[in-house]
């Protein structure tokens, strides 16, 4: 299930401002534009800081840049309406991540092997299990385990989403529902201020 946050205005907020930046040209706008992008990238760094410290994985693996493609198993990404930018989104997508990225070790040797070892949570005891670490012809590199004594079939082994475990951290509701609207509130003002007086500076 996706985890997200929306960033917009409400027209209370843009009553005073306009009033405010009334001699700024495309004051109004500039001001949003600049608060809304501020907002999404702290909730997105949060997010990210967020997720990794549930899951044993690195924040360059979730953090999605812009114009970045996302990996198959997701991410945190920052989506900003064009092109006006007066509005914006902080998502978290993505479906169960193979076993192999916690980690996942092969224990023993090809004659004795032991299973594959692995640590899905930050907090978590490291785990075994009777499995083996192979690449697959796409490049795909996962932990398997074989059905039956011949070769195939073979099943993969996954641990939990990224949204999974964004809901698991009891920040996340307060950062995402609550904490978004203030940081806008505080951004735009900051916004407006520094272009009223980058403006009085000019007089």
């Amino acid at each position: 299930m996706p985890v997200s946050a929306t960033i917009q205005f409400d027209k209370a907020q843009l009553a005073d401002a306009e009033r405010l930046l009334a001699d700024v040209k495309n004051g109004l706008p500039r001001a949003m534009r600049g608060a809304i992008k501020r907002t999404g990238n702290t909730i997105k760094s949060k997010t990210v800081k967020a997720i990794t410290s549930e899951l044993n994985l690195k924040q360059k693996d979730i953090n999605i840049k812009e114009g970045q493609k996302a990996h198959r198993y997701g991410g945190v990404r920052l989506s900003i309406a064009r092109p006006e930018g007066l509005s914006g989104r902080v998502s978290v997508t993505g479906q169960r991540i193979p076993l192999y990225r916690f980690g996942a070790k092969e224990l023993g040797n090809k004659r004795n092997p032991k299973g594959v070892r692995y640590q899905v949570g930050k907090n978590d005891a490291k785990k075994t299990v009777r499995a083996f670490i192979a690449p697959m012809k796409s490049g795909h590199i996962g932990v398997f385990m074989r059905m039956k004594k011949p070769r195939f079939p073979i099943n993969e082994y996954f641990g939990p989403s990224i949204p999974h475990a964004a809901e698991k951290r009891p920040e996340m509701k307060s950062l995402l529902a609550f904490e978004a609207g203030d940081m806008l509130n505080k951004n735009f003002a900051s916004q407006i201020d520094y272009l009223v007086s980058k403006r009085k500076a000019r007089d």
